[in-house]
């Protein structure tokens, strides 16, 4: 039990990426596991600690530490103390990390199976209603690149599909839409799995007017581009929904990618396409399906009209 545990954690990284892990679980991850090597080396006056410090005293302490002494970001500040919501992050990356040096054979055992997650208080995630939906839609025609926004847009409503996935999405993976067909888009999710998504018609004709308007033919492979011909990134997608989201005079909504994600989830459960969901939104397990099937029961208790439905209902 020599190894390094510095060492241990460059070669999950190293194995990460090799995984093509999303840029998010990567973040994560550094963050994470850095914070924990941060902490243990410091207990041992800065003597590298090897892997048999990942133990379940270290991280009890560890989590003590983090809800009563470290600082952690907030919006006007810091403050003192992680949520639970953050505290059990740690401590599921953590776990997963000791599976991970089991799989490697560096450990025999996960020292961290006793270790349970606090538990986080179940919240219900806020979704655009169909009106504020069809609003941020009509609201990108006021931004410098109205066609792709409008197609971006309409993609993360109309598919449920992860950000990461929209941005890797290439030119040659879209099947376009026509009268007589539904389009389709592949695209790669976790764990390098491959699945289609339909394109109907109003992201169909979305996504023909900013290939015919915005998009040139020799611009690369990717199939949503930036201002510099290469691909379109996060940063930007997250900047134009904040902006027609505030436009929309959306509130209590978080605006983001992954809201849109919820949001067709929630409507598409509602409309009894429970059974699609799970392999559309690409989830390895019924659990978070599960979750949005409890969104939508409360969805169609208000009787709320659906965003796909309204969608339909504007291209006639």
């Amino acid at each position: 039990m020599a190894e390094g545990l510095a060492e241990a954690v460059a070669l999950r990284f190293e194995v990460l990426e090799a995984e093509a892990a999303s840029p998010h679980t990567l973040a994560k991850y550094r963050l994470y596991l850095g914070r924990y090597l941060a902490w243990v080396s410091e207990r041992l006056d800065g003597k590298p600690p090897t892997v048999a410090a990942l133990n379940a005293s270290n991280v009890r302490r560890f989590q003590e530490w983090l809800r009563t002494v470290h600082t952690s970001p907030r919006v006007g500040g810091t403050r003192v103390g992680h949520s639970v919501s953050s505290e059990a992050d740690h401590v599921v990356i953590l776990r997963a990390f000791g599976s991970f040096l089991v799989d490697q054979r560096i450990l025999r055992a996960n020292p961290l199976q006793s270790v349970k997650p606090p538990k986080v208080p179940k919240k219900e995630l806020p979704i655009f209603t169909k009106q504020q939906a069809l609003l941020m839609l009509d609201l990108c025609s006021q931004t410098h690149y109205p066609h792709r926004n409008r197609a971006v847009l309409s993609m993360l409503l109309d598919t449920g599909i992860r950000i990461s996935e929209l941005l890797n999405a290439e030119l040659a993976d879209y099947t376009p839409w026509s009268v007589k067909r539904k389009g389709r888009i592949k695209v790669m999710g976790k764990g390098l799995l491959e699945r289609y998504l339909p394109v109907a018609r109003s992201l169909g004709m979305a996504i023909s007017k900013y290939l015919r308007f915005e998009r040139p033919d020799d611009r690369g492979r990717w199939l949503f581009l930036a201002q510099d011909g290469d691909r379109l990134t996060r940063n930007a997608v997250d900047t134009m929904i904040k902006w027609v989201g505030k436009r929309a005079g959306v509130r209590g909504v978080r605006l983001s990618a992954h809201t849109c994600r919820h949001t067709w989830a929630t409507n598409a459960i509602a409309k009894g396409k429970a059974f699609h969901v799970q392999a559309m939104l690409g989830h390895s397990s019924l659990a978070m399906t599960q979750r949005y099937v409890r969104m939508a029961e409360a969805l169609k208790a208000s009787d709320m009209d659906s965003v796909l439905d309204g969608w339909e209902d504007e291209e006639r």
